[in-house]
């Protein structure tokens, strides 16, 4: 937002976003505004990609390029909304930074995602759950 409000310009310093927010001016409320359905969405985002990740490509790049495409096809309009805020800058310019975000929570969230999964247990941590079985273990004689 801070980027949309210095491509704005002087000219629209003061006006009201369909938000209610004021161009140019920086609060707490707004921020707090950005903060809380960024992090509900990216909560959400996260669990649609664990049931997802079965059905996208293997390789992490092109994974997290797909899951970030597709969250822009289900979420995007979310931000877009009317489009009431795209008098402020070229709208092109708007959507293309929006686009990134997701592209970028697509790569970090689906690297973060496979991370904190197999594998980011470091070797010499015992892993009680790696070896429990529900079969008497049986020794070799």
């Amino acid at each position: 937002m801070r980027v949309i409000a210095i491509l704005a310009g002087p000219g629209h310093s003061g006006e009201s976003t369909i938000g209610g927010n004021i161009v140019g001016r920086i609060t707490v409320g707004g921020s707090i505004g950005m903060l809380v359905p960024g992090a509900l969405g990216g909560a959400v985002a996260g669990g649609i990609y664990l049931v997802a990740r079965r059905w996208l490509p293997r390789r992490p790049v092109l994974r997290g390029l797909w899951f970030g495409s597709l969250t822009i096809a289900v979420f995007g309009s979310f931000l877009i909304g009317d489009g009431t805020d795209f008098r402020f800058t070229t709208p092109g310019i708007q959507v293309a930074m929006y686009a990134a975000v997701f592209l970028l929570f697509g790569l970090v969230g689906a690297a973060s995602a496979e991370r904190l999964g197999k594998g980011a247990c470091p070797s010499h941590v015992q892993r009680p759950w790696a070896t429990w079985s529900s079969e008497p273990s049986r020794s070799p004689v």
